[in-house]
Formats: structure tokens, C-alpha cells, sequence
């Protein structure tokens, strides 16, 4: 039996580029820079389960056990082989330990990029070792799996960053594919955008999930808020984390918990030793020439165990974000022909 003509039949090929548009803080446990695989399998995976966020949470878990393969396999019945593998083609990545020209040094708290990369950036520039430059990799997924793969990386190439800080718009990337079709910000708004006050209305949701699975949207449009472009992606991300620093000083009390945890609020220790990731993501995209910064919100609940500590309307926090972000006058939210 000639397998290899078995596994053409069943399988196909995705080739894409990705490119880091901000420099990403990736590397091994020694905490030298590295690109590997397992990286990109790891970003692949996490969008993967955003695109599929409709499914409830046993049957996500089931179809990512099947897909990605587990160490436990799904339900705890041995471990099971990935069905995703990743190549890398070719690449021109640069590991670095320069510092970083990270545009006006006028003072540490006015360089919203440093803020942003707080810990692996100071306000000289100075850092880790970083990743530049760009990579030529492929997919090879069960061929029913095509379509699915390809709204990943439609997914990635829009909203994904990769590495340290990668949430707060270190680690940018943007992919590209000469031979597939990739969906624009337009058609996955139009497509997959969803009223994002369903996330907390406990009526409707019957299933509050507390990772990101959809991307949320209101009677605007998309809650994503872009700036002008710049002509570099340091000008880019210095405006967008001015404005997230700003965003958060406007939040108070309990509701910095909502932000990104662990953090140090007065009154509610509990709250210094929890891990909860911010549903608020930063972004450079490169756009005719220049560079935009970007900011979108991916809504989530809370873990049940956490409601009680934290106290108020989850949706209600929310909402004076969103209000923040509509009032900046460096943002601008996005919007598209036929939306009002």
C-alpha cells in the first residue's frame, strides 16, 4: 500500500508567510530568542478555538483533543496524535539582543510602548532578545479542514501577535498566502461579529464561558478602534498604549480585576494572586505604507469562583470601556461601507 498517496488524498497543504510587524519576545526556557513550531501551533490553536467558539465547552475540548492531539486525550483516555503539523519552508528571522529604537524617549510614563512591554522593554530601549524579520511555513491539515484553517489565519493575520506582551501589540504579525484567499476585517465582521452583551446576559447564555470565544460587536460595529496611520509602528504603538494606559487610570476599584489579573487593588486582596488574562488586545497592522495601531475587545465571563469577589455588573465595566476607547480622540472605531 503506498501511504504516502493515501495521505495526499487526505490531507492538504496550506503555505503562508508570516511576518512580524513589531519585534516578539519568543524563545525557549533558557530565554534565548528561538521561532520554533510549537509556537505557531500554539497561536494556530488558540484562534482556532475563537473561530469555533459556537461549540459548547465538551465539545470544543472533544474536536481540539481530535484535531491538536492531547497528552491525556479527550476524556482522560490516553494520549492522542496531533493532526495539525506545521513546517517551516524557509525563513529570514533575526534574533537581537540591540536594544530597541522605540521613538520619543522624552519620559518613561509618556512612551506608551514602553508601557506596553513593560518587563522585557525598559524606557531605554534596552531588552530581552527579540525576533524580526519574516518566515515561509505550511500546514498540512485533514483536507475537510481546509476551509476552517484558512478563517484561522484570516483570523491571525487580523487580530494575532505572537511571544512576551504579545497582548498589548509586541509580536505583531501579519500572514500572507499566494495561493489561498484569506478573509478581510470586513467579511469576519460581517460573517462571525456578534452582539457582545450576549457574553454576560445569564438569560440568554445559558453557558458563560470564561475564555475568549467570540468577537463581539454593538450597534457601531466591531468593538475594535484603530488609530491614523503612522510611518513607523513605534509611533503606532506608543499612541495605542497611551490610550490603554489612560483607559485603565479611568477604572476603578474592583474593576481593574476585569483588566488583566494579578493586580493590587485596595480592599480586595484577593485579587493579587489570580490569574486572569485581559480580554483587551493591542495590535500593529501594516496598512498602505504605514502602520496603525489597533485595539479590540474579545469578551469573556469571569470563572464562576471569581463572581463573587468581584461584585458588580460585568457588562456594565464593559460598557465604560468601550465608552473610553469611543471618546479617545486618537481612536477612531472601525467601520465599514453600509454601516452606520
Amino acid at each position: 500500500m503506498n501511504v504516502s498517496r493515501y495521505l495526499e488524498k487526505e490531507t492538504c497543504e496550506i503555505e503562508f508567510t508570516m511576518k512580524f510587524i513589531t519585534p516578539a519576545f519568543l524563545g525557549g526556557a533558557d530565554g534565548n530568542g528561538e521561532f520554533r513550531t510549537a509556537s505557531v501551533k500554539s497561536l494556530l490553536r488558540r484562534w482556532w478555538r475563537i473561530v469555533n467558539g459556537n461549540l459548547s465547552v465538551k465539545e470544543l475540548w472533544k474536536k481540539e483533543c481530535e484535531l491538536f492531539g492531547s497528552a491525556g486525550g479527550e476524556g482522560g483516555k490516553g494520549a492522542t496524535k496531533s493532526r495539525v503539523i506545521i513546517n517551516i519552508k524557509s525563513q529570514k528571522i533575526k534574533i537581537l539582543e540591540d536594544s530597541i529604537n522605540i521613538g520619543e524617549l522624552d519620559e518613561q510614563s509618556k512612551n506608551g510602548a514602553v508601557y506596553l512591554g513593560y518587563g522585557p522593554v525598559d524606557f531605554k530601549g534596552n531588552c530581552k532578545k527579540y525576533i524580526t524579520g519574516k518566515a515561509t511555513l505550511s500546514i498540512i491539515v485533514p483536507i475537510d479542514k481546509k476551509d476552517e484553517f484558512i478563517k484561522v489565519l484570516s483570523y491571525i493575520n487580523c487580530f494575532g501577535s505572537l511571544g512576551s506582551r504579545s497582548r498589548n501589540g509586541w509580536g505583531s504579525i501579519s500572514i500572507n498566502s499566494y495561493k489561498e484567499k484569506l478573509l478581510t476585517l470586513e467579511e469576519i465582521t460581517r460573517k462571525d461579529a456578534q452582539n457582545w452583551s450576549f457574553v454576560f446576559d445569564s438569560k440568554k447564555n445559558t453557558e458563560e464561558k470564561s475564555y475568549p470565544y467570540l468577537l463581539g460587536r454593538d450597534r457601531l460595529s466591531l468593538l475594535y478602534w484603530q488609530t491614523g496611520i503612522k510611518d513607523t509602528w513605534q509611533k503606532a504603538l506608543n499612541e495605542i498604549g497611551k490610550s490603554y494606559k489612560e483607559m485603565r487610570l479611568g477604572i476603578q476599584g474592583v474593576g481593574k480585576a476585569l483588566l488583566g489579573s494579578p493586580v493590587k487593588i485596595q480592599d480586595a486582596p484577593v485579587w493579587n494572586n489570580v490569574r486572569f488574562p485581559s480580554q483587551i488586545y493591542l495590535k500593529v497592522i501594516e496598512e498602505n505604507g504605514g502602520f496603525r495601531g489597533v485595539i479590540f475587545h474579545i469578551p469573556c465571563c469571569l470563572p464562576k469562583e471569581l463572581e463573587k469577589d468581584f461584585g458588580g455588573s460585568q457588562g456594565g465595566l464593559w460598557e465604560d470601556v468601550h465608552r473610553i476607547f469611543d471618546s479617545d480622540k486618537r481612536l477612531k472605531r472601525f467601520s465599514f461601507g453600509g454601516e452606520k
